[in-house]
């Protein structure tokens, strides 16, 4: 296993900044007076959400909170007021029919740079959906919906609503994992042909689109599965670097 930093607390309230590196964070000192506690409160930072399913961190933004709800909309968590505000509105382009809806979100690597960041969504047609978007260059807090770019497509069993998967993350590697769920009905997690109940990973600097035909781009993303005792699909994962 690859070297990492530890970063710990001190048992007192503490703001623990992570590395670009592998890092390993304790919110507390795991040898100090609170290594073993009998109870664990709990505190309310957001209130008023509807149907939340992710909260994310963007890469270099340590006041805000980026919450995902089903119903098509990122709202951005103030960290230091428990004020949000709405980052993306993606409600007028998928369905919520079942387990679909907006369900993922993934800050690329390179967001205080690029400000590229992918969501994983069910469309109007009620099929998998991952797009790119683009944080406004005016305001940190506002999303550019017009920077819409549609990576890839999977189709879901048509009359089916459940097992849509719906994480996405990027692995230490750089790259983009994509869990798809099993679209309901077994078989398709092992299926070798099909893309539902797999792990799709791609290299996101390269910038094309499955939309509309493979073509070259297929050779840039990659399929993972455990496609002889699949009977689900993923629905959360852990992200580990690997190779086609």
């Amino acid at each position: 296993m690859a070297s990492v930093n530890e970063i710990t607390g001190d048992d007192s309230s503490n703001t623990l900044q992570g590395t670009s590196d592998a890092d390993l964070i304790y919110g507390f000192d795991p040898n100090g007076s609170t290594a073993s506690v009998s109870s664990i409160a709990t505190i309310r930072v957001a209130a008023g959400l509807d149907q939340p399913v992710a909260a994310v961190a963007a890469p270099g933004d340590t006041d805000h909170l980026f919450i995902v709800e089903r119903t098509g909309q990122i709202q951005a968590l103030d960290l230091g007021t428990g004020t949000t505000s709405t980052f993306l509105d993606v409600s007028s382009t998928i369905t919520t029919e079942g387990e679909g809806g907006l369900l993922g979100l993934a800050f690329d690597p390179g967001y205080p740079q690029n400000g590229f960041f992918y969501v994983n969504v069910t469309n109007a047609a009620d099929d998998t959906e991952i797009r790119r978007y683009q944080v406004s260059s005016g305001n940190p807090l506002a999303a550019e919906a017009a920077s819409r770019f549609d990576i890839i497509a999977v189709d879901q069993p048509a009359g089916l609503t459940n097992h849509k998967g719906g994480w996405l993350s990027f692995g230490p590697d750089g790259q983009l994992y994509v869990p798809l769920g099993g679209g309901g009905p077994d078989g398709h997690a092992q299926n070798p042909q099909s893309l539902l109940g797999k792990i799709l990973m791609s290299a996101p600097e390269i910038g094309c689109s499955l939309i509309g035909g493979a073509g070259a781009a297929a050779d840039k993303w990659y399929r993972f599965g455990l496609q002889a005792v699949a009977s689900r699909g993923p629905t959360s994962w852990l992200a580990f670097p690997c190779r086609a």
